[in-house]
């Protein structure tokens, strides 16, 4: 699709108004909560190269609060969840998912969680 040079600002714009195509994301297969392995990607619609990255950073929100929402369901909700990873840089993203969520989204300084969680996982990197 080459918009791996574009997906910065599709992040920092996504949230904003405006007509983008959508993004059905199956990259490796749709996700959690659905999983269907053999799902494929594809995008619906048209745009430019920022537009489809804004796509795909969207399909990433949905399927997120889609897991939000049941999870809350499972559990006492909740006014806010702790948002890390690599993701977590993203102002828009970010922003995005609060928006729909109505959750306050709290990112710690060091975003790059999973990282830190699989070295010390592996027992290389202290906590």
């Amino acid at each position: 699709m080459g918009i791996g040079k574009h997906s910065k600002r599709a992040c920092q714009s996504a949230g904003t108004r405006g007509d983008v195509p959508l993004f059905l994301n199956g990259v490796g297969g749709l996700g959690a909560p659905y999983w269907v392995a053999e799902f494929d990607s594809r995008l619906v619609g048209d745009g430019e190269a920022w537009h489809k990255a804004v796509a795909l950073v969207e399909s990433i929100v949905f399927l997120l609060q889609t897991n939000l929402e049941l999870m809350q369901k499972l559990r006492r909700p909740r006014c806010g969840w702790w948002w890390s990873g690599g993701l977590a840089r993203y102002d828009g993203l970010c922003q995005r998912l609060s928006d729909l969520s109505g959750l306050a989204l709290y990112r710690p300084a060091e975003h790059e969680a999973t990282a830190r969680g699989t070295g010390v996982s592996a027992g290389g990197i202290s906590r």
